[in-house]
């Protein structure tokens, strides 16, 4: 009893060690959540030159093309990525995210322009880019925001609910009680 949970506290001790000193080039999530098949992912970056930020994927995948054969099916399609910068620290994400639940008390077709990053592969961030914000009226009711930005040779489009910013919120309040020394 005593070894596994010397082994559970050394174990945790290396994981918070680990996250303190975060290297280059490498996301590492505070929360993720996934809602009708699109995925947000909260998480932390570190630059090569030691820029430090919060950031919120916002993706979707679009099937181009399915294939079953028996037991077998592949799929080709295309994933659209744009980072959006939330902050330099945790309290400037937290604010940021406040700033996005405040955006659905505007009236349909109000638009903002918003700072990110642009997804270049293997986890990794590229340049800044200004993407644009619209608070969009669904079709039962409701709001939500719809992201426009570049993506590669064209413009990629994802969407994000209320519900869905809340989520993230929690998801990153959470984080901040399990990891309360990161930035």
């Amino acid at each position: 009893m005593k070894r596994t949970f010397l082994f559970i506290a050394l174990t945790l001790a290396s994981v918070m060690a680990m996250a303190q000193n975060q290297p280059a080039g490498i996301r590492m999530e505070a929360t993720e959540i996934t809602v009708n098949d699109e995925s947000y992912s909260l998480f932390t970056y570190t630059d090569e030159d030691g820029t430090y930020g919060y950031y919120l994927s916002l993706g979707h995948y679009d099937e181009l093309l399915s294939i079953s054969i028996g037991n077998t099916s592949s799929t080709l399609g295309n994933f659209d990525e744009t980072c959006l910068y939330l902050g330099a620290d945790r309290e400037e994400a937290f604010e940021a995210l406040d700033r996005l639940l405040a955006l659905f008390d505007n009236e349909p077709g109000t638009t903002v322009e918003l700072p990110a990053r642009v997804a270049t592969g293997g986890e990794r961030l590229g340049g800044s880019v200004n993407i644009s914000c619209l608070v969009h009226k669904k079709l039962l009711g409701g709001k939500q925001l719809l992201f426009f930005f570049p993506s590669h040779d064209h413009s990629g489009m994802t969407y994000l609910g209320k519900g869905s910013v809340k989520q993230l919120r929690r998801g990153l309040s959470l984080d901040k009680r399990l990891r309360p020394n990161k930035k």
